[in-house]
């Protein structure tokens, strides 16, 4: 199962550190746009990022109370794949939500999740994410 939904920002869990030049670019390209996009890719049942902890940390700088999120089964759904941008850490779904859990993340750019967004997902005003 798969969905668009509004979530509150402090939900979610992050299973990576930042980058935090890239993170500036990230706040710097949204305030200009003025919208969120890409949404945040979570597991639907745990709320962990799975991709988008950059726009998750924008997001929280710009005041987001609610984060924009397209929802996957991640353990179950075939088509989205995980992989590890680092030769010394070997990563899996499970382990990827196991980091989530338990807030002892990965460095940042340790994973790579690889996924098909839907076309009918547009970009959300970041003022109907602020309260």
């Amino acid at each position: 199962m798969t969905r668009f939904d509004l979530v509150p920002t402090g939900a979610l869990l992050p299973h990576e550190a930042f980058d935090p030049e890239r993170g500036r670019e990230v706040l710097d390209g949204m305030r200009a746009r003025r919208t969120f996009y890409p949404p945040v890719l979570v597991d639907d049942e745990t709320l962990v990022i799975l991709d988008g902890h950059h726009r998750w940390w924008a997001g929280q700088r710009l005041g987001c109370v609610l984060t924009p999120c397209y929802r996957v089964d991640y353990l179950d759904d075939d088509a989205i794949h995980v992989r590890a941008r680092r030769k010394d850490i070997a990563v899996s779904k499970r382990e990827v939500l196991d980091k989530g859990a338990s807030h002892r993340v990965y460095p940042a750019k340790t994973t790579r999740h690889i996924y098909i967004l839907p076309d009918w997902i547009r970009p959300i005003p970041i003022d109907d994410l602020i309260p």
